[in-house]
């Protein structure tokens, strides 16, 4: 006769033993808690978030059953159903465990690697003429692809024919989409001597002269050397000129190197030094009568006379002779003009204009013999008798 025992093999389910009196005939009956009705959670269904270009770390989300609690990694059961910040490269275990205490199969996902994001491009300036440059992206890796200028992405790492002085925007991307930041290029002008100027100033200005404020728009780096004139003091290494007196009008060169194909550039700085006046030194008779004239003259030609008295003597502009028009003092100044922006000089000598004597009335015998004498008298005392034959009388 044969008898049935139970045994608990497992939790989640039962073997019952069907055996003789003597356990020589015996049979095995496994008898599964799910196919009993017995409930058990699945193994969980997560959502996994990778990390991507911008964002380094992962996360999981579980799909929630109701009544089911989770655990990650062999943590606490809970019903929390998002984990983040899981490290790139890392795996988790998830288990679900229904409201009878059944735990489920394990759920396993591992975090993929963060893409790689490539370097910010770098890249290097061929100037093909003076006016078109090349651009080259020169950190190149194998597969990724460019932008330049928002453009769309190509495996070309090289862009020609591009204006002097314009900008471009370069990006790289990676075969896992992930853009690099950008860098931008500014296609220099070649080296240039910027635009030649000139200044005026007078041989007396002791001020120092910055050459590089005469010239405009220059590249630095340039050299200074003296082009033309001499006089005053030139310092090269500084750029600068003193101007002195004796100095003549100069022009300094200002030259850059040029990258090749480019020729070096020049420009000129010309300071043009006008000579201060000298007005010399006056000469002429000081005293007249009026009526009568005087010429003063200058050591120096060129300049203008002028009176400070019309009333009391004139003055011809030019011939510098003096009229005197009334008895009294006047002042001749004589005038050279400065050019700009030296000032004018002067020179000045004083005329006296005396009134002419009135005339006398003489009065005497004017019929006399040889050896006698007669006297004669005026009117007007004070002058002086004089003879104009002594050998008659």
């Amino acid at each position: 006769m044969k008898k049935f025992f139970l045994f608990l093999i497992y939790f989640t389910s039962l073997t019952l033993v069907y055996a003789n009196s003597n356990f020589n005939d015996v049979t095995l009956i496994e008898i599964n808690s799910h196919s009993n009705n017995i409930p058990c959670a699945a193994a969980p269904t997560v959502i996994l978030t990778n990390p991507t270009c911008s964002q380094s770390t992962g996360s999981i989300t579980i799909i929630a059953i109701s009544g089911e609690t989770y655990s990650l990694d062999g943590g606490n059961f809970s019903a929390n159903l998002t984990y983040s910040g899981l490290l790139a490269g890392s795996s988790h275990t998830i288990l679900a465990k229904d409201s009878s205490g059944c735990i489920s199969d394990p759920t396993i996902v591992s975090i993929s690697l963060q893409p790689i994001t490539p370097m910010t491009p770098e890249v290097s300036i061929t100037y093909q003429s003076c006016n078109m440059a090349t651009l080259t992206i020169i950190n190149n890796i194998v597969g990724q692809t460019h932008s330049i200028d928002g453009g769309p992405y190509t495996v070309n790492t090289s862009y020609s024919n591009l204006t002097v002085g314009s900008i471009h925007a370069f990006t790289s991307k990676s075969a896992t989409g992930c853009i690099s930041l950008t860098t931008y290029i500014t296609i220099e002008p070649q080296n240039i001597a910027g635009v030649s100027g000139t200044i005026t100033l007078c041989e007396s200005n002791p001020t120092i002269i910055d050459l590089y404020s005469i010239i405009t728009n220059e590249t630095s780096g340039g050299t200074w050397t003296r082009f033309s004139g001499t006089g005053g003091t030139f310092n090269a290494a500084a750029g600068t000129f003193t101007p002195d007196f004796g100095a003549t009008t100069s022009s300094f060169m200002y030259t850059v190197a040029g990258t090749t194909p480019c020729p070096n550039d020049s420009s000129l700085a010309t300071i043009t030094i006008n000579t201060v006046p000298n007005a010399g030194i006056l000469t002429g008779v000081q005293n007249i009568c009026v009526g009568l004239t005087t010429s003063f003259a200058s050591t120096a030609n060129g300049g203008v006379w002028s009176s400070s008295n019309p009333a009391v003597a004139t003055v011809n502009p030019v011939t510098g002779i003096v009229t005197g028009n009334a008895a009294g003092v006047a002042t001749m100044t004589y005038t050279m003009a400065g050019i700009f922006p030296c000032v004018n000089d002067t020179a000045t000598r004083t005329v006296t204009v005396n009134s002419q004597p009135e005339q006398p009335s003489i009065q005497g015998f004017q019929g006399i013999c040889v050896g006698s004498w007669t006297v004669f008298t005026a009117n007007s005392p004070g002058g002086t008798w004089s003879s104009s034959n002594n050998t008659v009388a």
